[in-house]
């Protein structure tokens, strides 16, 4: 008998500013991601991004660059399942965010900042790779 494991695409954003990412901070967990999420069916992956960082960050003025990184994981929440992640260098307007009710707080960290803070791995990878 096989089990059918749920395989989802996701799409996370690498907002740079001097040397600096844009992360934010998961509400009720303790950690940080980039701003991004799931692709729903039908839509495309760049229309996702802009939903994504418009929710989250309340920024319409989305511009979609390269693509960074991309990788298949596990992801463990809310229930287990696969995950592919592509990730886009983005830029944004600067000025102040809207954050949703997803997340706490929003950050530019350095590269040194990724020592002490608790992320996913895929985003650290991404951010490594583009802060190099």
């Amino acid at each position: 008998m096989s089990t059918q494991q749920r395989f989802n695409i996701g799409v996370k954003g690498l907002v740079v500013r001097d040397g600096r990412v844009l992360i934010l901070r998961v509400r009720g967990e303790d950690f940080w991601e980039l701003p991004g999420g799931r692709i729903d069916e039908g839509e495309q992956i760049e229309d996702t991004l802009r939903r994504e960082i418009a929710e989250e960050l309340g920024k319409n003025d989305v511009q979609i660059k390269e693509i960074v990184h991309a990788q298949i994981g596990q992801r463990p929440y809310p229930a287990p399942f696969r995950l592919m992640l592509i990730m886009f260098r983005v830029h944004i307007k600067a000025g102040p965010f809207m954050l949703s009710d997803e997340h706490t707080d929003v950050r530019w960290a350095t590269a040194q900042d990724l020592d002490s803070l608790p992320m996913p791995q895929p985003d650290l990878s991404a951010i490594r790779k583009l802060l190099k």
